[in-house]
């Protein structure tokens, strides 16, 4: 069977597509033979798994893959892990990671000089 694999990390995510994008690399360890597939696990935002998995099967091997979750809540933390599967048999789960399907915030405007005194300088930004 394949080794652990190691938690998936962050790529990306999006509020207005409600999505998070993960990556993952292939064990250190495949047992002798190629994956067939991965089971991707995502949590429904409340920290339960469901019963069945997401199964990725890689169209080209390599050793990164990502995934697109979609169809999230916004603001929702989700936990994500990856089990590695063979023609022998599965892997145990990676670790988990945990995500926020969330944005970056814009950048503020540009400050404002509000005072100066001989020794301060009083900013203000919105």
């Amino acid at each position: 069977m394949p080794a652990q694999p190691i938690k998936p990390v962050f790529v990306s995510s999006s509020v207005s597509g409600k999505s998070i994008t993960v990556s993952w690399v292939e064990p250190s360890y495949t047992g002798g033979i190629s994956i067939i597939r991965y089971d991707l696990w995502i949590d429904n935002g409340s920290g339960e798994w469901p019963s069945t998995p997401i199964s990725f099967i890689p169209s080209i091997l390599g050793s990164t893959y990502q995934n697109i979750f979609t169809l999230l809540k916004a603001g929702g933390n989700y936990l994500v892990r990856v089990v590695a599967v063979n023609n022998v048999g599965s892997s145990i789960p990676s670790e988990v990671s945990y995500f926020v399907c969330a944005d970056k915030p814009t950048a503020p405007l540009t400050p404002i000089l509000e005072s100066t005194t001989i020794t301060s300088i009083s900013i203000a930004w919105n």
